[in-house]
């Protein structure tokens, strides 16, 4: 993967442009910083000692080197793990990059519910009513006419929904999904779930990989590959893969999967969080990986994330390559994201 860096000047002008980012940010990386060391000090272990063996072993075997937004995040995920623990990883720090936030305002309650209506009108399969989200990690709920549900596991039913609908996938399909970026895993949890001959591969930097490795191994235990056993795979081949039903990946470990084996890719809000040269590596791997197809759902706006600075319009880059998008679609709960439904199996015809 490439690496970037920019200069000084642009970051300070968008700190004088978001001061109260800064200030909250600064104050909380303090209180971050004073667990974590407490913690060292005192030798005190809030992360049972399996994930934390994991944790420091994905650690020691990463190779990328990401944006500077996410380098910089990944120090804080690291402090807040180590500093706090898992138990209620979803109410914390981590809540706010990776399940949203609890509605508290008339207005944001007032969202979640006509977000809540929206999907419950498109759910045939009854998701809402037989499949209730696992309680692990203690999300963020908010009572909709007496159902307890997050707005995170709203948005990964709609999804769910937006997926196999465009991309006419029926629930006895066997896929290998791959996933980069995919947080704890709410996505995956739901594939799984309902559709019971899926695998899926989970790519991301290594605090964040061990949110979904603590989460899914909690959800379907019987399920996980151990991070141990398969990270010096020569390569990770179809019979890997499915092995077991979830596979989890650093992303220098991403170009070692099969060719042609991927049935579906994802991302969904990370592209436009890294710089254009990453960006563009994991595109050329996708279209190398993938079988069939791609799904993303990020802003459609040039790149904005308040510490790398190029200018780079995601929505525009993968009909640039030659990619054939299906469908585009505003994101229903933010007008400043799309959704997009990419078929792979169209080469590439020039592009950068």
């Amino acid at each position: 993967m490439a690496r970037n860096t920019y200069g000084f000047f642009p970051t300070l002008q968008r700190v004088l442009r978001n001061p109260g980012v800064y200030i909250t940010y600064v104050i909380g990386r303090f209180k971050r910083s004073c667990l974590y060391y407490k913690s060292l000090l005192l030798n005190q272990n809030h992360i049972e000692p399996y994930y934390r063996q994991t944790l420091e072993l994905m650690l020691s075997d990463n190779k990328l080197e990401t944006s500077r937004l996410w380098n910089r995040l990944s120090s804080d995920f690291k402090m807040e793990i180590i500093g706090r623990g898992l138990d209620d990883f979803k109410s914390g720090f981590l809540n706010g990059n990776y399940a949203s936030r609890r509605p508290g305002r008339p207005l944001e309650i007032s969202a979640a519910w006509q977000y809540y209506n929206t999907v419950r009108a498109k759910d045939s399969l009854g998701i809402l009513d037989r499949h209730p989200e696992p309680g692990i990690g203690k999300p963020c709920t908010v009572n909709l006419n007496g159902r307890e549900i997050s707005w995170d596991y709203i948005k990964a039913i709609d999804e769910f929904y937006n997926m196999i609908g465009t991309f006419n996938i029926q629930l006895t399909d066997e896929l290998i999904i791959c996933e980069i970026g995919g947080g704890y895993g709410r996505l995956a949890q739901l594939f799984l779930r309902l559709m019971p001959r899926c695998h899926y591969v989970l790519v991301d930097i290594p605090t964040s990989l061990i949110l979904a490795y603590y989460y899914l191994s909690k959800v379907f235990p019987d399920d996980i590959q151990a991070y141990e056993t398969t990270r010096s795979a020569p390569e990770y081949t179809r019979e890997i893969l499915t092995a077991k039903r979830l596979t989890f990946l650093l992303p220098h470990q991403l170009p070692r999967v099969q060719k042609r084996v991927v049935d579906l890719f994802i991302n969904i809000d990370s592209f436009q969080e890294l710089t254009p040269p990453i960006v563009k590596d994991y595109f050329r791997l996708i279209q190398e990986l993938g079988k069939n197809y791609l799904y993303l759902n990020n802003s459609n706006q040039p790149a904005n994330n308040f510490i790398d600075d190029e200018d780079f319009r995601l929505a525009d880059y993968p009909a640039k390559i030659g990619m054939k998008v299906i469908k585009t679609q505003t994101s229903v709960p933010y007008l400043n994201m799309i959704e997009q439904f990419i078929t792979l199996n169209h080469p590439a015809q020039g592009g950068q």
